[in-house]
């Protein structure tokens, strides 16, 4: 009888190209990281909310938020 790590790892080694799946998670997870502490991007993003709602202004299109 196989214990339950070892049931799982065996279902694991049924779904079609795991390995590939595996790393394209560990790659978003990464960027995610990345790009939620990143204080260049968040800098980037306030002047193009800003950008945004300059050119927007008095105009009828909803204004955005800076967070």
């Amino acid at each position: 009888m196989l214990s339950r790590r070892e049931q799982f790892f065996l279902e694991l080694m049924k779904v079609p190209r795991m390995e590939s799946k595996l790393r394209v998670l560990m790659f978003k997870i990464r960027f995610n990281t990345q790009v939620r502490y990143s204080f260049k991007l968040k800098e980037v993003m306030k002047r193009v909310t800003s950008l945004g709602n300059t050119t927007n202004q008095g105009t009828t299109t909803g204004k955005t938020t800076r967070n």
